[in-house]
């Protein structure tokens, strides 16, 4: 849920667009003496084919027609204005013109027409002089237009270094550094994230313009086209599109170093999102370079650590005052959180024998979500500062959304999230049932000794009897990865393994399976106590739940309570002379000659 949406059209521009769209609108297809339309009619007359010398050839009397009638209109162009122009180069009718030619040479679709060249010559040389005009006026329109162009139609193979608008980077920004007009500067930047521009060149604008400026419309402009940046910075080569993605990560945290304004900070922790989103979206592949290294981790290499300078502002942002920023915060970690567990994913599988809290150090790769801090043993990444912030926002008494957002990121952290774990416990008690459910999902993942302080136990053994399937099963899922020190529980899953709640509730079979692989977990006497209600489920009507019962009395073993055992063996023996499922009559005997061991038989 982003507060800040960078390609949200601000209401000046929303209306100077339309006045642009008038003005440069195309005329009336009616009127087929335009120099436009006359054009289109060339590039779709198809010249066929004709027998010459044995071969079937283009007939040259067509070609030269329609070359006379396409040299006709771009004369007739040279002398009309912008809007002809563009409406003449953006013509859809280009592309299948260029098909025909390419397949009549026989060659691939990738060379455009000396026709094609000069009109856009004409167009770029047109709105050149026009961004150089004194008038203000002239200007801003040539500005509103290069932003509205940014989608035009081209070759069907063009690639973004071909785009019309790139190819004028130069021009906009000149008008995007504009001193004499403030609204041109704006309507520059604003052009300027839109066109895919070459991006060192943008970047060196926005920075500038963040840093410098000292009118703030042109700052919250500067901020908001970094996210458009990274957004049409995914049809760019591979290369080009992470440095894009760095560039626009390290320019957002010097946005927010240097600007207070709550629009310009929340527009650069956009882009920071975007750069995460953008990395989530990225394609990993697993292709090695010529010294045998894994590719993709020296790629990401400078983009992560990049991410890591960011870590002090996304800090400052999620103690901000004003919500937005925090959940703005919020949003970028939460897609920065993906992107890192997909490059683990790739990591992982390179290296399988090393635990995922291993795989940074061992392909010496910056962990995006932790900062670099100097210690004893010298620098190391640390995510201890971040993961305490965002666990500030737990609070009970705060906004739904942003404890949302802050339990959700934890849970993406998994064993990273160690330092929050006295505030994930504290979580379980929140007002809020997705809070609840998924504090208990984040404990599971969590290693069994965060909790020496704050143990969890007590509100998740309340948790498994909740009437909520969702939370019960989360609850149950978590005490199995706490294991022995749950020992108190015990009683509240063996509530839920006999079904045998006061209050009628009943538990569906996964959920009973569930607790009895939790109390096996746990074992010793909170397992012990719940013989009674394991024996209880020998007797139910699912066979699934009646071989896991078997199976959990076998490796809890034998009850110190000399009756109890007996008791247990003989309901164990009477189940295993009505038991019909096979594998239901193993786990049995197994349990039986388990108990009966432990007393020496």
């Amino acid at each position: 849920m982003s507060q800040h949406n960078p390609r949200r059209a601000r209401p000046w521009l929303l209306l100077a667009g339309i006045v642009a769209a008038v003005l440069f609108a195309p005329p009336p297809s009616a009127r087929s003496s335009d120099a436009v339309e006359k054009l289109r009619e060339a590039l779709k007359i198809d010249a066929g084919t004709v027998r010459i010398k044995g071969a079937f050839v283009p007939d040259p009397v067509v070609v030269a027609k329609r070359e006379k009638m396409i040299e006709a209109s771009l004369r007739e162009l040279d002398q009309q204005a912008i809007s002809q122009l563009r409406s003449a180069y953006f013509l859809t009718e280009w592309s299948g013109f260029h098909l025909k030619l390419n397949l009549d040479a026989g060659a691939a679709l990738s060379v455009e027409s000396e026709h094609y060249v000069k009109l856009g010559k004409l167009l770029s040389d047109a709105i050149t002089a026009a961004a150089r005009d004194k008038d203000a006026g002239r200007r801003l329109t040539i500005a509103l237009l290069l932003a509205e162009m940014e989608g035009g139609p081209q070759l069907l193979n063009a690639t973004p270094k071909e785009k019309f608008t790139r190819r004028l980077t130069e021009v906009v920004c000149g008008l995007a550094r504009d001193r004499e007009s403030l609204a041109v500067r704006q309507a520059g930047l604003h052009a300027l994230g839109k066109i895919t521009p070459i991006c060192a060149q943008a970047i060196a604008v926005f920075e500038d313009t963040l840093q410098k400026d000292d009118d703030l419309g042109p700052r919250r402009h500067a901020a908001y086209g970094l996210s458009e940046l990274v957004v049409n910075a995914r049809a760019l080569e591979r290369d080009e599109r992470l440095k894009t993605i760095e560039l626009v990560i390290s320019t957002a945290v010097l946005g927010l170093k240097k600007n207070d304004d709550e629009e310009v900070r929340g527009h650069c922790l956009q882009a920071l999102e975007e750069s995460a989103r953008a990395l989530v979206d990225f394609r990993h592949t697993y292709l090695l370079d010529d010294k045998g290294k894994h590719k993709t981790v020296a790629e990401l290499k400078a983009v992560f650590e990049a991410f890591q300078s960011a870590h002090p502002e996304f800090i400052k942002a999620l103690g901000a005052k004003e919500l937005k920023l925090r959940l703005a915060s919020l949003q970028a970690l939460d897609h920065l959180g993906q992107a890192r567990l997909k490059i683990l994913r790739v990591l992982q599988d390179l290296a399988p024998d090393k635990e995922r809290g291993e795989l940074f150090e061992e392909f010496k790769t910056p962990d995006p979500l932790a900062e670099r801090v100097k210690g004893k043993k010298g620098e190391h990444d640390s995510n201890v500062r971040l993961v305490r912030a965002v666990a500030e926002l737990l609070d009970p008494n705060g906004d739904v959304q942003q404890r949302r957002g802050a339990i959700v990121f934890l849970e993406m952290l998994a064993e990273s999230a160690e330092p929050a774990a006295a505030a994930i416990a504290r979580a379980l008690q929140d007002p809020d049932r997705l809070v609840q459910w998924t504090a208990a999902r984040t404990i599971r993942l969590l290693p069994a000794t965060s909790f020496a302080t704050q143990t969890p136990v007590t509100a998740l053994a309340r948790m498994v009897s909740s009437r909520d399937p969702d939370l019960s099963r989360a609850a149950v899922d978590a005490l199995e990865a706490i294991g022995p020190p749950a020992q108190e529980a015990g009683k509240a899953l063996g509530m839920v393994i006999a079904n045998s709640a006061a209050d009628n509730l009943r538990w569906d079979v996964e959920t009973r399976v569930a607790a009895m692989k939790a109390l096996v977990s746990i074992g010793g006497e909170g397992a012990q106590r719940t013989f009674p209600d394991l024996l209880a489920a020998m007797s139910d009507a699912d066979a699934r739940v009646r071989r896991k019962a078997a199976e959990s009395l076998e490796r809890i073993g034998r009850p110190k309570d000399h009756d109890l055992a007996e008791r247990a063996i003989a309901t164990l023996a009477e189940a295993l002379r009505d038991e019909a499922d096979t594998d239901a009559r193993v786990t049995i005997s197994e349990a039986i000659l388990n108990i009966g061991r432990k007393k020496g038989l």
